[in-house]
C-alpha cells in the first residue's frame, strides 16, 4: 500500500494506491518536498501526521480502512496487515495508527525522446571547439554557443560526456571557439563524424602563437581561456572568456550565410528567409 502524495498540499492531493498490495506500506512524496508540506497534506485528509518522536508520518487506520470501500475480501487482508505491523510494533490499537516511512519520487518530466522532439524544430547556429591539454588536438562540433555577457567577453557552450572530445576540452586552459558559415560546413561534418582522426589532414588546420589548434579558413573564431565548468547531467557546460578574435579575409566572407542546424540537417540563412515586418 503506498499513500502518494501531490503538489500542493491539500486532501485532494492524498490517495491510496496499490491498495491490494500489502506487503510494503510507505508515504510517496515528490522529491523536495519538505516534511511540513507533507505533514500538511495528510492532516487536511485527516489520514494522519509526522509523529515528532520519530521523525516518520503515522497513518490513521480507520482513514486506510475506509479506503476499502467495505469490500470483505480486502478488509480480511488489512487486518492480516495490521496483525503483522502490531507485531513489529508499526501499529498502535490504542492510538489507531499505523507508522510508516517516506520514500521520494521524482517529479513527472519530458522523457528524452520527447525532449528531443521539442528541440528538434529550434534552430540553431553551429559552431566547433577545439583544444589541446598537451595530449593532442581535438575537436566537435557544437550547437549550444551563446553569448552571455561584453564586458567582460563570456560565452557558453556545452560538451557531452560521451563526446571523446569532451576531457581534453574541460582539461584545457583555453579553447578556439569557430563561428562557422555556409562555407565551413565541411569543418561542422569533419567534427560532428566519430571514429575518425579530425586532424589527419595537415592542411585543415594549423595552431594559433599560443599554441591552440584552430581552422584559419572558417568564417570566424575566437580564442578564449576556460573560466568555470560545471556538470549538468550528461554534459558540462563551459564557461570562457574571449581574449583574441579573428575571421577570413577574402571577400565572399562578408556576404556569406550563416550556417544553421535544424530539424538533424544543416542549412544557410540566406537574405529568402527575411520575414518582412509590418509596422504597427
Amino acid at each position: 500500500m503506498i499513500i502518494r502524495i501531490g503538489r500542493p498540499a491539500d486532501p485532494a492531493a492524498v490517495e491510496l494506491v496499490e491498495a491490494d498490495v500489502f506487503d510494503r506500506f510507505h508515504v510517496e512524496a515528490e522529491e523536495g518536498a519538505a516534511r511540513s508540506e507533507i505533514d500538511l497534506a495528510l492532516r487536511r485528509a485527516s489520514a494522519g501526521a509526522f509523529d515528532d518522536g520519530t521523525s516518520q508520518p503515522v497513518i490513521d487506520a480507520a482513514w486506510l480502512r475506509h479506503q476499502g470501500d467495505g469490500d470483505a475480501a480486502w478488509e480480511t487482508s488489512f487486518d492480516a496487515m495490521l496483525a503483522f505491523a502490531e507485531s513489529k510494533g508499526w501499529y498502535s490499537p490504542d492510538a489507531g495508527t499505523v507508522q510508516a516511512h517516506v520514500e521520494y519520487r521524482r517529479a513527472a518530466g519530458l522523457s528524452a525522446d520527447e525532449f528531443r522532439a521539442a528541440f528538434r524544430g529550434h534552430p540553431a547556429g553551429v559552431a566547433v571547439i577545439t583544444a589541446d591539454d598537451g595530449s593532442g588536438p581535438v575537436g566537435l562540433t557544437a550547437t549550444s554557443v551563446f553569448s552571455v555577457s561584453a564586458e567582460p567577453p563570456l560565452l557558453v557552450f556545452s560538451v557531452s560526456h560521451l563526446s571523446s572530445s569532451t576531457p581534453t576540452i574541460t582539461a584545457s586552459e583555453s579553447v578556439v571557439v569557430h563561428l562557422l558559415g555556409s562555407r565551413d560546413l565541411w569543418a561542422a561534418q569533419l567534427c560532428a563524424t566519430s571514429g575518425i582522426d579530425r586532424f589527419a589532414d595537415t592542411s585543415l588546420w594549423s595552431r594559433l602563437p599560443t599554441g591552440e589548434p584552430y581552422f584559419p579558413t572558417v568564417s570566424r573564431w575566437l580564442r578564449a581561456e576556460v573560466v568555470s565548468t560545471s556538470v549538468a547531467g550528461t554534459s558540462t557546460i563551459v564557461v570562457v572568456r574571449a581574449l583574441e578574435s579573428g575571421s577570413r579575409t577574402d571577400d565572399e566572407q562578408q556576404d556569406e550565410a550563416p550556417l544553421v542546424y535544424h530539424n538533424r540537417t544543416w542549412h544557410a540563412l540566406t537574405e529568402h528567409s527575411e520575414l518582412e515586418v509590418r509596422a504597427g
